[in-house]
Formats: structure tokens, sequence, C-alpha cells
């Protein structure tokens, strides 16, 4: 509502009109968000037509960044591939234009070309390391839509070249993950411990990993994420669950409240805080909060498990 506001009594400005279209992808559906991004992609279509806005290059990249929130993936990857490579661009274009190719379905082998060439490019440039690490994110969405040989091949470049970068591993260990690894993501997040010892990030998904094996040593993982990182709700969901798995039901509670409370739209989350309610006698509250769990988007092992615990309540 912010950001609607402030286009609408300043609709040149094209980084908030960006911010809006991005707030709207993720909270709305995409036939809802398309119709309502249509004044923006008016607005960057004038602007690029602007002698002045024609040779900004923020402005381009303006421009290239709508079209990509909005699907238009071949409007944007033409326009990225006339722009300048390089610094000048804070290599915000190669970051853009890779992302544009992973989500228009390119050729694996050109996606992977042009994500070697922005690493190899980036060094240590700190602006190039935020961008590459939201491309590893972008390279585990195209394993997930189907392109997991390719993206796979990327990142383990990308972690041979950049052996310092969390972000790396933890992309590459989440698609071992869901290729079923998981010994190799869990060694993979261990490797990045050994250069980054107090991350909370990967000591959360190193919890995770060895919770999925049985493995004792979870629990001494998450505690560590939790101490590293006492108010992210993420890992005080993940450090509660598996205190609740280990059978310390009251000091879970606790914590599967805060995040709860925190995510009220995370359905897995909701599961989560429902199961350590019901464990502690909260029966009522935790299946309404279960029903409502039902509703949202849970992975299959906890929708099955909110559904067999519903009827266990409901006996």
């Amino acid at each position: 509502m912010n950001f609607a506001s402030i286009v609408a009594n300043d609709p040149t400005n094209a980084a908030v009109h960006r911010l809006l279209a991005e707030t709207r992808v993720r909270v709305q559906t995409p036939q809802q968000t398309l119709p309502a991004m249509e004044p923006a992609l008016t607005y960057f279509s004038r602007a690029t037509s602007g002698g002045a806005a024609a040779q900004s290059v923020e402005a381009q990249l303006e421009i290239a960044s709508g079209n990509l929130i909005a699907g238009e993936f071949s409007r944007a990857i033409g326009l990225l591939q006339a722009m300048p490579s390089g610094a000048a661009t804070g290599y915000q274009r190669e970051y853009l234009l890779v992302l544009a190719l992973l989500r228009s379905g390119a050729k694996e082998k050109k996606t992977i070309a042009d994500g070697k060439t922005l690493l190899e490019r980036s060094g240590k440039d700190p602006a190039a390391h935020n961008l590459v690490g939201g491309l590893f994110a972008a390279a585990v969405a195209a394993a997930a839509s189907g392109n997991r040989r390719g993206a796979e091949e990327w990142l383990v470049k990308a972690v041979a070249d950049h052996p310092d970068s969390t972000e790396a591993r933890l992309a590459l260990a989440e698609i071992r993950q869901r290729n079923g690894n998981v010994g190799s993501a869990i060694e993979i997040c261990e490797r990045g411990l050994t250069a980054a010892p107090g991350n909370s990030v990967l000591l959360n998904n190193l919890a995770v990993l060895y919770q999925a094996q049985g493995n004792p040593k979870a629990v001494e993982a998450a505690g560590r994420a939790y101490r590293a990182a006492p108010r992210v709700p993420a890992i005080k969901d993940t450090y509660g669950w598996i205190l609740l798995g280990a059978g310390k039901t009251e000091q879970a509670l606790d914590l599967l409240r805060d995040a709860a409370a925190a995510m009220p739209d995370n359905a897995e989350v909701q599961y989560h805080c429902a199961v350590a309610l019901a464990k502690s006698g909260d029966e009522a509250v935790a299946l309404s909060i279960l029903r409502k769990a039902l509703e949202g988007e849970l992975p299959a092992e906890a929708g099955a498990g909110a559904q067999k615990l519903i009827e266990e309540l409901s006996g």
C-alpha cells in the first residue's frame, strides 16, 4: 500500500515501480499481478523511448527488471544483451540476463556459459558477490523446474571457483538434497563451516539435514544456529522442531510459538507449532491450527502428518 501510494504521487519513480511489482509478485497470483503491472510497463516503455533515459544504464536495468518481473523474458533478454557488460552496471546486467535465461527455459549450455562468465568477472567485488548469491538461488529454482543437471553443473563450478561463498554451498547442498543425496549435502555444509564456523544459515540447514538422517547431531547444530541468530523465526522453527523430536516438548513449544507468531502464512511452521501444542495437551488450539495449515502449501510429509493428527485429535 505504501509503494502504491508513492507511485500514485510520483509516477516517474522507477525504483518504487519495481519494488511495488516485486511485492505484488510475492503476495499475489500471476493472474492478479500482470494487470497491476501494466502502468509500470507503460512507464518503462515510455522511459526507454526518451533520449536521456535511453542512454541511462540505470533506466535500462529498471526496464529489463520490470519486463522480467512481468514474465516478458524475451524483451528483458533482448534489452540486456544490447547493453554493455562489466562493472559499469555493477554486474546487474549479467545477473539479470542469466536470471532471465534461466526463467525462460533457455538452452542449458548457453545459460551455464553466461553464469560462468559472471562468476569469472565478479572476482571479489562485494556487489557482484551479492548478485551472484541471488543467481545461485535462481539456479536452484531452475533445478526444481526440471533443469537439474545444468543447474547442478553450474553450481559445482561456482563452489570450486568461489570456495568461500556460503551462498554457492547452500544452493548446491539444496540441489543435492532434492536429488536424494543427503550425505553429499551434509558434506558440502560441513566443509562450508570450516571457513565460516558461526554461520547461522549453514548451521540451520545442516541441522535439518542431520534430522533427515536421524543423526543426533541435529540438536547440537540447531542449537548453535539459534545461539548465532536467536531472533530469526525460521531458525527458531528448526531448533524447536528438532527439540520436539528429541522429546523436549516444553522448550520446543516456546520456540515454535514464537516462530508461528512471526510466520503466520507459513503452513509448515504452523504445523510444527500445532504438533507441539497437541503434545503439551492443548488439543483444541492444535486442531484449529492444523485445519488452517492444511489450506496452505505443506510438503507431502507434513501434509500427511497434519491429516493424521487431525484424525487422532478428532476421534
